[in-house]
């Protein structure tokens, strides 16, 4: 899909030169121009009509209607968990990014961004070379905290400080035993903070450990950990003995987390408070070293910090206290290497396939390409999104979305104003919000500046055939520019996302929305789709963003930014009374299995999102259309949907596919978002609009008497 737009790009491009080389008339280039833009149209329609199964009434099940048949047109890759357009738009764009990558260098120095970047990616795509290398680079790299104890026989704990070398290892980027992090102050969004919390397990979830149902989860993980030490030399007993040390150390950590249940509300993040006040709430833990480890500089015992969890972090002491010292130590070089090793040699790409085969449901690896540009793009994210949109974006994109996002934040503010339940300051209040929002869309100006790319890559170091070696220096590059920002005023206006990225972001603390170059391709966006295919598709994208500003967590921030209590008691109580229509809703869908219910308050954020998104997308393009005099060019009735129920299906389609039903039950367990069926019923059968258009009688499925709604 990725590759029709850089055709269609082509195309325009050739049309334009031609029109300046030889200077054909308007009306030969508005000639081509209309066949062009019937034939994406046509696309565009087949589409829509091909996924469709007629057989399901669209007042039942809108979902099963408008993608019965996606499925069997798009069968899910082995090497994903799931499947769906979005995805299918990352994998295109994956391959544009690796085509880049695999490139020459051109017009810059091997001292260059553009260098490093493909440097990078020709030291990872070596699979040869890396294989040569074995294990040795992380041995060696291990050597230097002294050693990893499951390797050797002479380990000695006498010198080992468990908090030294999370510390030490949380500069590449690794959080193990305690989250550590600098984003925004929510008190003060113009500043950095520190803020520290309960870190994650080896499995991500604590019910993998403390519920028998999921038992399965463990011998899995645990296989895999007597696997990888088998690579690494160690002999199958004592791989398994260390296994369950390390298993039963990480249930410990299980049951002393706080559940994700009772981690959801703001408020049990502490003010401020200064580190020495924190060592007085938390002795078991040196701070001081730990932080000053981390940021390579002495920290003050001012230093300001947010602390969440100040129960799970005095257990934490406790726990690490009772414990033998080579257990904690094997645990946290065994949480270092976890997911790393694929990144040695390609012994270990089969463990952890099997290994993801039980808890994903993954058929296979994928391929060595995929990783190299996704490290890439991730921690060279300036430099590969130059590339990216130098030569795979066009400007009229760009500004064609941000009339999208003035008509939407126009939708937005009306849908609000006709708000029967807010009090007239309030919605001033809320007016000032969307006003004050940041959009940044396509891609930051200062890419397009070799020169500046160049300079934030100054101090790295990439060098030919040692990939670990690589990829440890870019953690710790990445790490270094993220906790340089607590001693910064301000920030480049675009940090932490790549142009290429195919997906949409909200920033409370910033209020800021940002939508990638990458997000602006087919078949998320076309500027010859029909202004409701757009609305429908990127249309509701933007509007889940915006709508985030609104919703349970994003209410709590003000027009700048800061946790702030800008409603009064009175209207709190009718949004979580509206709220709660929301979550008997949504507690009533269960995952295809039919065994599981959805964790309505766990997905309430993004499920408000996706109602408020939708609904101010429909109210945009409406406005749209009103001031508009028609299409640019005719295309007969009889090979088109009605607009209106075509913004319903792009809406609905965007979420067509399949997961793996492995993946499904993870994602129900650990994802804010509710599987991609619920998301389409959930929020079409709370629109009035969508039972119009569809004539939806009264009380069916997707037209219910009573619908939920806040906005």
């Amino acid at each position: 899909m990725a590759r029709n737009l850089i055709i269609l790009s082509g195309v325009l491009s050739a049309l334009i030169a031609l029109e300046g080389a030889v200077k054909v008339n308007g009306a030969v280039l508005k000639s081509n121009l209309k066949s062009e833009f019937k034939r994406v149209r046509r696309t565009l329609y087949k589409s829509i009509h091909d996924y469709i199964d007629d057989s399901v009434d669209p007042c039942d099940d809108f979902y099963q209607h408008a993608c019965g048949n996606w499925e069997k047109l798009n069968p899910i890759p082995d090497d994903v968990v799931d499947y769906k357009p979005i995805k299918a738009l990352s994998y295109h764009t994956d391959l544009i990014v690796n085509e880049i990558l695999a490139s020459e260098v051109q017009n810059s120095g091997n001292d260059s961004a553009e260098a490093k970047a493909k440097i990078f990616y020709a030291s990872c795509i070596d699979h040869v070379e890396r294989d040569k290398l074995g294990v040795k680079p992380m041995v060696e790299f291990l050597e230097t905290l002294g050693g990893w104890p499951v390797l050797t026989s002479d380990w000695s704990g006498a010198d080992f400080d468990w908090l030294k070398t999370i510390a030490i290892l949380r500069r590449y980027g690794d959080r193990i035993l305690i989250k550590e992090s600098v984003n925004y102050n929510k008190k003060n969004s113009s500043l950095s903070i520190i803020y520290i919390d309960q870190s994650h397990l080896g499995l991500g979830n604590r019910a993998d450990y403390l519920d028998s149902n999921y038992e399965f989860r463990l011998v899995a993980y645990k296989t895999y950990i007597v696997e990888v030490l088998e690579i690494f030399g160690v002999d199958k007993d004592k791989a398994r003995r260390v296994a369950d040390e390390i298993i039963a150390f990480e249930t410990e950590l299980a049951r002393i987390l706080a559940p994700a249940s009772e981690r959801s509300n703001i408020s049990t993040f502490s003010d401020d408070i200064q580190v020495d006040d924190l060592q007085l709430k938390v002795p078991g833990i040196n701070w001081t070293l730990y932080l000053s480890l981390i940021f390579e500089r002495p920290i003050p015992p001012s230093q300001p910090v947010v602390i969440k969890e100040f129960q799970y972090m005095n257990d934490l002491a406790q726990l690490i206290s009772q414990t033998d010292r080579r257990i904690v130590a094997n645990y946290i070089f065994w949480r270092f290497a976890q997911f790393k090793v694929i990144r040695l040699s390609s012994k270990f790409e089969e463990p952890l396939q099997r290994c993801i085969y039980v808890l994903l449901g993954r058929k296979i690896n994928p391929p060595t390409w995929k990783m190299c540009a996704n490290d890439a793009t991730y921690h060279l994210r300036e430099a590969v999104g130059s590339m990216f949109i130098q030569n795979h974006f066009e400007e009229r994109d760009r500004q064609e979305v941000i009339e999208m996002v003035a008509n939407l934040k126009q939708a937005f503010t009306e849908i609000i104003f006709n708000s029967s339940w807010l009090d007239a300051d309030t919605k001033e209040l809320a007016k000032k919000k969307l006003d004050y929002m940041v959009y940044q869309v396509g891609y930051p100006e200062f890419v397009s500046s070799q020169e500046k790319v160049n300079a934030l890559y100054a101090n790295l170091t990439i060098v030919p055939d040692r990939y670990f070696d690589n990829y440890l220096a870019l953690l710790q590059h990445t790490s270094r520019r993220k906790h340089a920002k607590v001693f910064q005023i301000g920030e480049d206006e675009w940090s932490g996302v790549s142009p290429d990225l195919t997906n949409a972001y909200h920033n409370p603390v910033k209020n800021k929305v940002t939508i990638p170059a990458g997000l602006l391709q087919q078949p998320l966006f076309d500027k010859f789709y029909t202004k409701s295919f757009n609305y429908g598709r990127m249309g509701a994208l933007i509007g889940h963003e915006m709508a985030h500003a609104f919703d349970n967590i994003g209410r709590n921030y003000d027009y700048n930014g800061n946790i702030n209590s800008w409603w009064d008691q009175k209207l709190i109580d009718i949004f979580n009374e509206k709220s709660e229509c929301f979550l008997k809703q949504y507690s009533q869908y269960r995952i295809p299995d039919g065994k599981h219910m959805l964790d309505s308050k766990g997905t309430l954020s993004e499920n408000l999102a996706d109602n408020g998104g939708v609904l101010a997308a429909f109210r945009a393009y409406k406005n749209l259309i009103r001031e508009e005099s028609g299409a640019a060019y005719d295309i007969s009735e009889s090979e088109v949907l009605p607009d209106d129920a075509i913004f319903f299906y792009s809406f609905a389609q965007l979420w067509c596919g399949y997961t793996r039903p492995e993946a499904l039950l993870t994602q129900t367990r650990r994802d804010p978002h509710s599987p991609a069926m619920w998301r389409v019923i959930g929020s079409l059968s709370n629109s009035e609009d969508f039972a119009r258009v569809f004539n939806c009688s009264q009380d069916s499925i997707m037209n219910p008497i009573k619908k939920c709604r806040i906005w």
